[in-house]
């Protein structure tokens, strides 16, 4: 597995290990509510001034959080509460960066609420997992 993969993986597990139904790709199907690990914008970064050794970088990562179709301010109290469940975890090394607003998402064929919660994190990209 890749450096790369694994910092997604870590992620996963660690939403699972907080009782969520994660997954490191958005699933072709599933029941909601769950979250997902993706790469972000920008995925890797060689920022100046960010204090990175060579070979380091600034690797950036999405949870998706998606919750059932229903009643919106259903939907929305669930995604207050997934969102409040996913912001208690440690993440680290990763940091959450920012959280973005309520959107929507199609899965199964459906439209769901969803947020997208962005951390990042600095790793060195020579070194082998």
């Amino acid at each position: 597995m890749s450096a790369l993969s694994q910092l997604r993986t870590e992620l996963r597990d660690k939403l699972t290990e907080a009782d969520l139904f994660a997954f490191t790709i958005v699933p072709e199907k599933v029941t909601p509510p769950f979250v997902y690990a993706a790469p972000d914008e920008p995925y890797i970064s060689f920022e100046a001034g960010a204090d990175l050794a060579f070979g380091e970088a600034v690797v950036r990562h999405r949870l998706g959080l998606v919750v059932a179709a229903g009643v919106n301010e259903v939907e929305a109290d669930a995604l207050d509460e997934l969102l409040l469940k996913v912001l208690a975890i440690d993440f680290s090394p990763h940091v959450i960066d920012t959280v973005d607003e309520p959107g929507q998402i199609r899965v199964n064929q459906q439209t769901h609420l969803a947020a997208a919660v962005h951390l990042s994190v600095a790793v060195n990209l020579l070194e082998a997992p």
